[in-house]
């Protein structure tokens, strides 16, 4: 990764901060959705959801592996949740 005082580290760091949100806010439209299927097969309940989806879009997931709260899970989200809304005729 670039020197975070670097142009280039900058620009990495708004990208992650905006995919960051995006995840985040489609999370927390699966939590209004009550979509418990969809966060079950994430392995998340309802409330670690809306916790997550709450966080501001500056502050990291923290690495709980048993809670599968870091970005790379809130990925895993975006996906599903973006699969399942184009099955439902929707967009994000």
């Amino acid at each position: 990764m670039a020197h975070p005082n670097s142009l280039a580290g900058l620009s990495a760091t708004i990208q992650m901060w905006i995919e960051r949100s995006r995840q985040r806010r489609a999370l927390g439209e699966l939590v209004e959705r009550n979509d418990r299927h969809l966060l079950a097969d994430i392995g998340l309940s309802a409330e670690q959801a809306r916790r997550e989806a709450n966080k501001p879009f500056w502050v990291p997931s923290k690495k709980a592996s048993s809670l599968k709260k870091s970005d790379d899970a809130l990925e895993k989200i975006w996906r599903a949740a973006s699969d399942r809304s184009k099955m439902l005729g929707r967009k994000f």
